[in-house]
């Protein structure tokens, strides 16, 4: 599992991101510092796409970031691609997906890797900043966020094959910088704030399943947190950092069992971070040995 960027002040105020590449080897909880980004970021999204850790968006001079885990070294992209601040960033049939963000709310934009291709696809239909994206099965799923004016429950999912968007039942609570995994099918969103003034913090986490096409709270998180990250592995999902309704960052670690609905404090990362990302990329053995 790698992090990526981050920072340790809130957003909106003097933040600066970090260019650090935290990667934890699950089998022996064993964190190791992966080379730098090229430059400094936070405010971005991130996904692996055929085999490549991609950073997009955020507070950066270069619009995308590429790590290749077998160079084992990094790659500023400098194709054109409006600057965006708070987007989401998912991958579906080896291609990547950029949505939504501040000052471009309903833009959508693919990344073809083989092609070093961008191209525009069917914008979003409710324009939103500060939320979240995952793929399941073969479509994307968007849930939250915040337009200019308020925090949103609504959820969107996008059929590639079609180039459609189609409105979803909403979440149970509005959320924006919250965090979201699949597993087992099945759609995890936990914690985020749910109102524009970083007030009022979310503790519970709410699952969507697509075959009954309905959402149903599940057990809560042990702390409560927003711009925090989260993903899933072997039936578990794991819980990164974020911060709380005083700006305090977290360094913890929690692990959700999605068969029994427990949470678990499950340890460390190396720093305090907020709106830092995390992803699931398969490594060489060297790393492991």
């Amino acid at each position: 599992m790698i992090l990526t960027g981050g920072h340790t002040t809130r957003s909106g105020k003097d933040q600066t991101g970090t260019r650090k590449t935290n990667c934890l080897l699950l089998s022996q909880y064993h964190w190791l510092l992966l080379p730098k980004m090229p430059f400094a970021r936070t405010r971005h999204g991130a996904a692996v796409c055929c085999g490549q850790l991609y950073v997009v968006g955020g507070k950066s001079p270069f619009p995308m970031c590429s790590f290749n885990p077998k160079q084992n070294r990094w790659i500023a992209h400098e194709k054109e691609l409006a600057t965006r601040l708070h987007c989401s960033v998912t991958a579906l049939n080896e291609e990547l997906y950029v949505i939504g963000g501040e000052d471009h709310l309903n833009r959508v934009d693919k990344y073809n890797p083989t092609l070093d291709e961008w191209m525009k696809v069917a914008s979003i239909r409710t324009g939103r900043a500060a939320h979240c994206a995952v793929a399941i099965g073969n479509l994307i799923y968007v849930l939250g966020g915040c337009d200019s004016n308020v925090c949103l429950n609504s959820v969107e999912c996008f059929d590639s094959s079609s180039d459609q968007w189609t409105d979803k039942p909403c979440m149970t609570y509005e959320r924006k910088f919250a965090g979201v995994a699949t597993s087992c099918g099945r759609i995890f969103v936990v914690g985020g704030f749910r109102d524009m003034g970083f007030n009022t913090l979310h503790a519970n986490c709410e699952m969507f399943d697509p075959v009954l096409d309905q959402w149903s709270l599940v057990s809560s998180p042990i702390m409560a947190r927003a711009a925090c990250a989260m993903v899933s592995f072997n039936d578990h999902l794991y819980l990164f950092g974020g911060e709380d309704a005083n700006c305090s960052k977290f360094d913890s670690v929690e692990r959700y069992d999605v068969q029994n609905d427990k949470w678990e404090l499950f340890g460390t990362m190396p720093e305090k971070l907020a709106c830092v990302q995390a992803s699931v990329l398969l490594l060489p053995k060297k790393y492991i040995l």
